[in-house]
């Protein structure tokens, strides 16, 4: 009851190309079979102990493809060379070594201990009246004003803390 082609014996169904309606008079023609879960047919059939009729023998010519004998083709013996050139060896000639030059850097100064006439404690930022800006203590002096983005406000997150943010 199964629809079968392209195999010995039933129809030959082409490619496609595109046309799908090539060879769907098999598949339309062909009996309607519904399974349930057990395997059994209704109206009959198995009645649901799970085997199948035996299926019909379609006897098949056995086909057999043998390649072609290939013989081997005789390989001629080696003879000497007698024409060789001799190629002179390359010996790549010895790179100067250069050098590399030592640059030293000074240390950067690092005050001991804040100037003695400090307005201010190292590290401690303090907000701009307008609040465009903040300014940051170093080592007992107040910086320039370093600006906001245009957009934000300095804010004081804590005593000598601040953050330019939305306002």
């Amino acid at each position: 009851q199964m629809t079968i082609a392209n195999h010995q014996g039933y129809p030959e169904i082409p490619e496609f190309n595109g046309n799908y309606d090539t060879g769907i008079e098999h598949y339309l023609n062909a009996p309607k079979i519904t399974v349930t879960g057990y395997g059994s047919v209704p109206g009959g059939g198995n009645n649901g102990n799970n085997t199948l009729p035996p299926v019909p023998h379609v006897p098949q010519t056995p086909t057999v493809s043998v390649p072609p004998v290939v013989k081997p083709t005789p390989i001629e013996e080696e003879k000497p060379v007698s024409n060789v050139v001799p190629v002179p060896s390359y010996v790549p000639s010895p790179v100067p070594s250069v050098p590399s030059p030592v640059v030293s850097v000074p240390p950067v100064p690092q005050p001991t201990s804040p100037p003695t006439n400090s307005g201010c404690t190292h590290g401690t930022q303090t907000c701009n009246a307008d609040g465009a800006g903040f300014k940051v203590c170093v080592w007992g002096v107040w910086s320039n004003t370093i600006s906001c983005a245009a957009t934000t406000k300095c804010k004081a997150l804590a005593p000598g803390t601040v953050n330019c943010g939305w306002p």
